[in-house]
């Protein structure tokens, strides 16, 4: 898992300086905007309710960590309705994971980058990336999820220091190995030769 969440750094980290806004670049899921309170929220979501714990991954319960779920729906460019879960950090909205059908899992890359234009980096698993939003897609495993950085990142680096040690899955990030991956540094430049030893003295 610590793999895992280091891969998702470094793809974050390679963009961090250079990501630009892409197109119809989210603010939010719908009509809850990132950073909205659970009780914000649950205003213009009525019928959300908490999600199942046994169907949470384990690091999503960490550092204040809540999870909820909207059922039933429908999302531009899709033809079934999905299943939404929404996370908060110290009550605070930063993650929304669609959870989507099998045909429309087929054609989910296509919907995104209709919307969202070219991908930002890979094509299996593309995502798209800028200064405050990352959004990842796993069509393999029926989803994509919308990230708000900022809160995430936060989240991160409090888990590298050393405030949590339990072990879990951080499935926003693109899979350790997999060609999603960031791609590899340029090659460091070999070390200069060593100094020659002073000559003795005449």
């Amino acid at each position: 898992m610590l793999k895992t969440i280091a891969v998702a750094s470094g793809l974050l980290c390679a963009y961090a300086t250079s990501a630009s806004a892409f197109k119809d670049e989210p603010k939010g899921f719908g009509k809850a905007d990132f950073t909205m309170s659970v009780e914000q929220v649950q205003k213009v979501y009525p019928q959300m309710e908490p999600a199942d714990p046994a169907k949470v991954e384990k690091i999503y319960t960490l550092n204040e960590m809540t999870n909820y779920t909207i059922a039933d729906q429908k999302l531009d460019g899709f033809r079934d309705p999905a299943t939404v879960t929404l996370r908060f950090s110290k009550d605070r909205f930063w993650l929304a994971r669609a959870q989507i059908s099998e045909r429309d899992a087929d054609s989910m890359v296509d919907a995104l980058t209709k919307r969202y234009g070219p991908p930002t980096f890979g094509t299996t698993n593309p995502v798209w990336v800028s200064e405050k939003v990352f959004v990842s897609t796993m069509p393999n495993l029926q989803y994509f999820e919308l990230t708000y950085r900022p809160i995430s990142n936060e989240s991160s680096g409090e888990f590298f220091r050393g405030k949590h040690g339990a072990h879990g899955h951080d499935s926003a990030a693109p899979p350790a190995g997999s060609a999603e991956e960031a791609p590899p540094a340029a090659a460091q430049k070999p070390a200069a030769p060593a100094a020659p030893a002073p000559a003795d003295a005449k």
